[in-house]
């Protein structure tokens, strides 16, 4: 047991490692500014717009999976479930698509590029990834309820090694052609997992009263977790009216925190919610609220931690790592910044997602669909009144603040729902 979870963790470090190489080589090569911004603000709003869907077949495919194969023996009733569960999520992410493309073309986010070829490409790569990315968390949830873990994890390298490797081998970079080598990646990835897990899944006799009942507990949990994809959608409509290169400087900070934040919440992740669960079987109330209280509070300490270390280590280690090239000093200086603010609001998340599956299993799923639109309404509140007088940290200021209220808001939820058992 403990090989195997020496495993997944050297497995999910060499994974951020390699998204990272992608970041800093999109730094070097591209750097921040009008193309990458384009870019950012193009597969940002895809991946927005279907992220809650990505999110919540990591929650239901499992579960539906696995409470099939523990109710027969048959391994056929447990390839029914998965292919149930895909068409059930493909459905609700191709329909919500073209919802969100409408959208895109009404609001009318800039686009640098006119309708030139590579923004074309740039935009059909960007649908096409994230539609993708919905098929690679069903077949991963197949793979998690077989007990399959470590492969979709290794599978999930190829997006970014794919950018790694056209940005090595690219004379002068191109955002549509960098959109196409992560596609690329995310439909091998695809691919892979439903040629590695053939046998557990399948497409044949579609059993359409199955689907419609699981397409009907999509938009709950989407809702859900919208709060950790929908903010890519505000950054994207607002960070090109605050100035060139803002989303860039966002984006890049953004994943520098979310590398870190993810090696930090490692632990709590895995062992709150059973934690929890223990204490609640035993009836232990006052015990599960001070567990969750501490987790929440460490977690917040972390991250304050790393805020406060940000400009005697981390403004030299982004200097160490990404100033090269077309990534200048003044990029150092603002994605720095930005990491500082962002880390402030890292904790309250972190700590808030938890408490999400601590409400999940509490069975509570509507409170956290309310925290969950809680945090986008203030968010895009907050963003939109900050960005004159804050300029290029106002996205960031936002999301701190946002965290904090939403961390508030979820904390006093979860104190209800332990009261009411």
């Amino acid at each position: 047991m403990l090989s195997r979870h020496l495993t997944l963790s050297a497995t999910q470090l060499t994974a951020l490692m390699m998204s990272l190489l992608s970041q800093l080589m999109m730094a070097r090569h591209v750097g921040p500014g009008r193309a990458l911004d384009l870019y950012f603000a193009t597969t940002g709003f895809a991946a927005a717009a279907v992220g809650g869907i990505v999110v919540a077949s990591t929650y239901l495919v499992p579960a539906h999976v696995r409470s099939a194969l523990d109710r027969s023996a048959s391994p056929g009733d447990g390839a029914d479930a998965a292919r149930d569960c895909l068409l059930a999520m493909l459905s609700c992410g191709a329909l919500l698509s073209v919802l969100a493309i409408v959208a895109y073309g009404v609001v009318g986010i800039p686009h640098a590029n006119g309708a030139s070829a590579s923004w074309w490409l740039l935009l059909i790569c960007s649908w096409l990834a994230a539609l993708l990315s919905i098929a690679v968390a069903g077949a991963s949830g197949i793979g998690a309820a077989h007990g399959v873990v470590a492969l979709p994890m290794v599978l999930g390298m190829l997006p970014p090694g794919l950018i790694v490797a056209y940005l090595a081998l690219a004379g002068t970079p191109d955002v549509g052609e960098l959109a196409l080598a992560q596609s690329s990646g995310v439909a091998i990835q695809a691919i892979g997992l439903g040629v590695l897990l053939r046998g557990r899944w399948h497409v044949r006799h579609p059993h359409w009263p199955s689907i419609r009942s699981l397409i009907k507990l999509v938009p709950l949990a989407a809702l859900g977790a919208v709060c950790f994809s929908g903010y890519a959608a505000v950054d994207a409509l607002l960070a090109p009216r605050i100035g060139e290169g803002v989303l860039s400087h966002q984006a890049m900070a953004q994943r520098l925190v979310i590398a870190f934040g993810s090696v930090a919440s490692a632990g709590p992740f895995m062992l709150a919610p059973s934690r929890m669960a223990t204490l609640l079987t035993a009836g232990d109330r006052d015990a599960a609220w001070s567990y969750g209280l501490r987790a929440v509070l460490g977690l917040t300490a972390v991250m304050a931690f790393a805020a406060a270390m940000t400009q005697p280590v981390g403004r030299w280690l982004i200097k160490l790592l990404f100033e090269h090239g077309t990534f200048g000093s003044r990029d150092t200086v603002a994605v720095s910044q930005i990491v500082q603010i962002l880390l402030l609001g890292a904790g309250p998340m972190l700590g808030t997602a938890v408490l999400f599956r601590i409400l999940h299993g509490l069975h509570r799923p509507k409170y956290v669909a309310a925290a969950s639109l809680a945090f986008l309404a203030a968010y895009g509140a907050c963003a939109a009144l900050l960005a004159e007088p804050l300029g290029p940290d106002a996205l960031a200021t936002a999301y701190s603040l946002a965290w904090v209220g939403t961390l508030i808001l979820t904390l006093g939820l979860v104190r209800v729902s332990l009261r009411s058992l």
